[in-house]
Order: structure tokens, then C-alpha cells, then sequence
């Protein structure tokens, strides 16, 4: 798992990258900041496209942070678990030792895929002639 000081490190500065984006939103819509900026020429304040906006950022801002927090929740990170046997190499979860494939199904929901590393695919093809 990340932890949590960490993950909740992420989802604060999405929630406050959000918020500025947010909070630039109605400035401009308020202070007319091309208009301010850049020379342009001025329009008036349009409440409904403004509160329009609003609504789409803050949708998209609520699915993003949960996203974000569920993703999260799954991750693991090289600190966490497993503990692993240096002996057996079997891993620790939760107090109980599983061998590699076990964790990977547990891990996973599925048995993993197998493909050969660089270093043993020479080994590999020097047996097959």
C-alpha cells in the first residue's frame, strides 16, 4: 500500500490543483482577464457559461480524486509488503508465508504470465539444437 502521509499527499494537491483552476475560472470571468492582460476587447460577465463551468471542473475534479484514492489504495510500494524468506524466497502477507505463484494469484486475481528474462533466453535457445 501507499502510505497514507504520501497518499494523501496526492489527492491534496489534485484537490488544489482543481481549486486554482477553479478559482482562475471565475477571476477571469469576474475581472474579464484577457480584457485586463492582454488589451482585448471587453465582455460582459456570463453567469450561466461561468456556473456551467464550475459544475463540469467540479465533476471532473470529484471522479478524478476518487480515482486517484482507489488507485492508490491498491498500490504497493518496495517499503510495504511482502517480507520475503531469503532461504525459501516464499513471501509474508498478513502473517502468512505464500509461495511466489500464490502471491502472484492473490496479488493479481490471476495466474501471472511467464516469459523468459534476458539472461536465461540464451540458456533457452543453446539447450533446443
Amino acid at each position: 500500500m501507499v502510505k497514507n502521509s504520501s497518499k494523501n499527499m496526492i489527492l491534496a494537491v489534485e484537490l488544489i490543483g482543481f481549486s486554482l483552476v477553479l478559482l482562475f475560472l471565475w477571476l477571469d470571468e469576474l475581472l474579464d482577464l484577457p480584457h485586463v492582460l492582454f488589451g482585448s476587447p471587453a465582455t460582459p460577465i456570463n453567469w450561466t457559461e461561468c456556473l456551467f463551468e464550475s459544475v463540469m471542473l467540479i465533476f471532473l475534479g470529484v471522479y478524478v480524486v476518487t480515482a486517484s484514492y482507489f488507485v492508490l489504495g491498491s498500490v504497493r510500494t518496495a517499503g510495504g509488503e511482502p517480507l520475503v524468506c531469503p532461504v525459501c524466497n516464499r513471501m509474508k502477507i498478513n502473517d502468512n508465508w505464500y509461495s511466489y505463484h500464490e502471491y502472484v494469484d492473490r496479488c493479481c486475481g490471476e495466474e501471472g504470465q511467464h516469459s523468459l528474462c534476458p539472461q536465461c533466453c540464451p540458456k533457452s535457445n543453446s539447450g533446443a539444437g
